[in-house]
């Protein structure tokens, strides 16, 4: 959720490294044309939510301001290679 819209994926991969230690999950998001038409949408929000479902549990990652800027550099860096 993004402000007052909403957005849905499919097909993300989750990837999983554990050791008796720890467990570390991470997705791969692809940097297809709808992540570069949401991520500005991202930036510029208010308030945005993203939710991972999962069978049968969610978790859900409030994108915080260091988050944004984060992602508004990575996307300089991005248009400035292409």
């Amino acid at each position: 959720v993004c402000d007052e819209g909403t957005f849905e994926y499919d097909s993300l991969k989750f990837l999983t490294i554990g050791t008796q230690d720890y467990v570390s999950e991470f997705v791969l998001i692809p940097f297809n044309e709808n992540m570069q038409e949401l991520i500005p949408k991202i930036i510029n929000s208010n308030e945005t939510i993203i939710r991972f479902y999962g069978d049968p549990l969610y978790f859900d990652v409030d994108v915080t301001e260091r988050m944004k800027m984060d992602m508004k550099k990575v996307l300089k860096i991005i248009r400035a290679l292409q």
